[in-house]
């Protein structure tokens, strides 16, 4: 993960074979941006909603149907008339309800930013959180219904209308080219339409498949997100550039070997007993010893070295420690 992240410095994408997880993804996190902003607008927290709101608005895969270059200055034009200053109510309609009384406010003594807005930046602004109420508004509703007692929440069925509104949010032109070259949005796909299916087997229509409490889905999506791996969240990656594990380096050939962690505990790993399997107990199971691992590690570290041009490197400390150099280089 570090070394793709320095290597995202200089433009240069490299596949990692560990891949990332969902939720750090650009798809992972408009779920987790919009999940956010659905809890607090569901709480009426005022003071939390404008940062939420501006935050969601930024991210590129927003288009709510407008292009892009819309969405982006009716955010700006947002934040500036209505989310600098005092918290609006904790809905759309305080927000709305704000910014119409923003735009009757005489300009006399307004900051030179807002009496810049013009009638179409005011326009858009409304246009957005017009379409934002309507894109949240499946989901909204739903816990709005179970708040009132009618039926109890279910978290599998959010899921699911969680996906219409990131659908909502994101039609539009202003996405289509980015999300073609992100893997993670088919990643996220997946996983709604799994929910999706798990919905439409139910016996019963009135069934509840995982009930709680709408507070809790945003931990709820979050836990599902760090469980799914995208493998390249993110543009192509370089075709004579890889990031494997020991194990998904075996059999390959490379021009130029750089073998990394060489510290004692990282390669070779901790040699660990279990408490409740000791050593005779795997022996007499069939079980093989702790230290075969440290035989493959070796095993690995050779075939690595066997290229004809091998760079090794280790960390002189991790995390504010000196570390061992490992015993492959002793």
């Amino acid at each position: 993960m570090r070394v793709a992240a320095e290597l995202a410095r200089w433009d240069i994408v490299a596949e990692d074979s560990a891949g990332s997880t969902l939720s750090r993804s650009s798809a992972g996190r408009l779920a987790r941006l919009s999940a956010e902003l659905a809890v607090d607008l569901h709480a009426e927290q005022g003071d939390a909603i404008p940062p939420r709101i501006i935050a969601l608005l930024a991210h590129p895969l927003v288009g709510l149907g407008l292009p892009r270059g819309d969405v982006v200055r009716g955010a700006a034009a947002l934040e500036i008339g209505v989310l600098r200053g005092p918290a609006p109510a904790g809905s759309f309609q305080g927000l709305k309800d704000a910014l119409a009384a923003q735009r009757a406010a005489p300009h006399r003594h307004q900051p030179r930013a807002k009496q810049r807005l013009s009638d179409l930046d005011w326009a858009l602004a409304a246009s957005i959180l017009d379409r934002l109420e309507w894109a949240f508004s499946p989901l909204l509703n739903f816990a709005k219904v179970s708040d009132a007692g009618d039926s109890r929440f279910d978290l599998v069925l959010a899921v699911r209308l969680h996906g219409m509104v990131l659908k909502l949010l994101q039609s539009g032109i202003g996405n289509k080219d980015e999300a073609a070259v992100d893997k993670s949005q088919d990643c996220l796909d997946d996983l709604f339409d799994e929910f999706r299916n798990l919905v439409g087997h139910t016996d019963d229509r009135h069934s509840i498949a995982l009930p709680g409490n709408f507070d809790d889905y945003l931990a709820f999506l979050t836990t599902l997100a760090a469980d799914r791996t995208v493998p390249c969240a993110g543009p192509a990656p370089h075709p004579r550039l890889s990031i494997l594990d020991p194990l998904g380096s075996r059999l390959m050939h490379y021009d130029r070997v750089v073998l990394a962690g060489l510290d004692e505990g990282v390669w070779p790993g901790k040699t660990t007993t279990d408490a409740f399997l000791n050593r005779p107990m795997r022996e007499r199971v069939g079980l093989n010893p702790p230290e075969r691992q440290l035989g493959q590690a070796a095993h690995d570290f050779v075939q690595g070295m066997s290229c004809r041009d091998a760079v090794i490197t280790r960390a002189a400390k991790r995390e504010g420690s000196p570390t061992v150099p490992s015993r492959f280089l002793q």
